[in-house]
């Protein structure tokens, strides 16, 4: 069971870039050091549609919840279903 805040449904940033760095300030605002600020960001992107990963359709990422342990933050490309780079993708893993 995770005890990171739940905000509710997922939001999707129109300013992406402000809005993340806005959100990277807040989060170490309020750490005591940089795994705690890592932490806190995660908690915070979980809540968000971040525009943008790939050059070829309307995808969005999401930052799924991280590893505690983990210095290394995940980011998952949602790609639109009918997106080209997608099929090569799933292509090449079928191969």
């Amino acid at each position: 069971m995770s005890n990171r805040p739940n905000f509710g449904k997922r939001k999707r940033l129109l300013d992406a870039e402000n809005q993340v760095k806005s959100l990277i300030d807040l989060s170490f605002s309020f750490a005591d050091n940089t795994n705690e600020a890592l932490h806190n960001l995660s908690a915070l992107l979980d809540q968000f549609q971040i525009p943008g990963g790939c050059e070829e359709c309307d995808a969005y990422q999401t930052v799924p919840e991280q590893d505690p342990n983990s210095n290394i933050m995940h980011v998952n490309v949602v790609h639109d279903d009918d997106c080209p780079r997608l099929e090569r993708i799933k292509n090449s893993q079928i191969a």
